[in-house]
């Protein structure tokens, strides 16, 4: 806003030298108007970026929590949550097969519905244990979301 206002300021200048046909008044009715409508704008962008930045996250964290929450709904998945370290950690059974494939078919599903996690980690729902917002066990897959 004070590069704006000093650029005003040095034009605003430079024509009252250079055109004397204007009268002070006149440029400085100018500069007041030029003025009003950086701070203006200014303002507005200022509020924007507010409001911006705590919508995103509040609107991820809606629709990460029914993300969770249609997991749950899935007959393989035992327990999902959402870690601290940004990871979806999600337990199964154990079949004794490979869960790469299904922890990228997670981080798959979570892009298509615009949900942002870090990574799903695949665990062994009979050795997992669970803290508020962290889940450690057996790991049988694991994909970056990125």
């Amino acid at each position: 806003m004070r590069t704006h206002i000093v650029l005003t300021a040095i034009l605003v200048v430079v024509g009252l030298l250079y055109t004397k046909k204007k009268s002070l008044k006149f440029w400085l009715a100018v500069l007041s108007l030029v003025i009003l409508a950086n701070l203006g704008t200014y303002l507005a962008r200022r509020i924007l970026k507010t409001r911006n930045q705590a919508l995103p996250e509040n609107t991820h964290k809606l629709s990460r929590n029914t993300f969770i929450a249609s997991l749950k709904e899935n007959p393989e998945v035992v327990r999902a949550i959402y870690t601290e370290q940004g990871y979806l950690a999600i337990t199964v059974a154990n079949d004794g097969q490979d869960k790469h494939a299904l922890a990228t078919y997670f981080c798959d599903l979570a892009k298509s519905q615009d949900v942002f996690i870090s990574g799903v980690k695949i665990l062994d729902s009979a050795d997992t244990k669970f803290g508020r917002s962290y889940a450690y066990g057996t790991e049988l897959g694991e994909a970056n979301c990125h």
